[in-house]
């Protein structure tokens, strides 16, 4: 955000950015639950967000899982996740994996750079899911 004299790093949680699934687009929910903690981290091709993400509570509802997979969002776990990856960057490390065979670990690494080429913020570690995804993708062997 633009601070008067420069921009500074923030984050979409910061700028009060709230994710409510199991509704649609500008739908709001009349019994929203929020993540624990009230972190959760969104992997994307341009970068790693820290977001507010609220799940429907209300009675006719599926679980937090499929309410994410139903917003294209891959969770790291299926109890209580608190990181999912996009489905765009979950093909696009698929396609890079054959074409480079770039690692799950360097991958991360480079979303890592893309969010903050500095070092100066506290970028979440979360390159074990991406390993998780990877295998997991192996056993299914199905498009993403």
């Amino acid at each position: 955000y633009w601070n008067g004299s420069h921009f500074q790093p923030t984050s979409l949680k910061a700028l009060g950015l709230h994710i409510q699934l199991g509704h649609g687009v500008g739908e709001s929910c009349v019994n929203p639950v929020a993540t624990p903690g009230d972190d959760f981290v969104i992997i994307n091709c341009n970068s790693i967000h820290q977001v507010v993400l609220n799940c429907c509570g209300c009675t006719s509802t599926t679980k937090e899982t499929i309410q994410l997979l139903h917003a294209r969002l891959y969770p790291a776990t299926v109890q209580a996740p608190k990181t999912a990856a996009t489905f765009n960057v979950l093909e696009f490390f698929h396609i890079l994996t054959f074409d480079s065979e770039a690692s799950a670990f360097k991958f991360y690494q480079t979303l890592s750079c893309c969010t903050d080429n500095t070092g100066t913020l506290n970028i979440p570690v979360c390159s074990f899911m991406l390993c998780n995804i990877k295998y997991t993708n192996r056993e299914f062997s199905g498009p993403l």
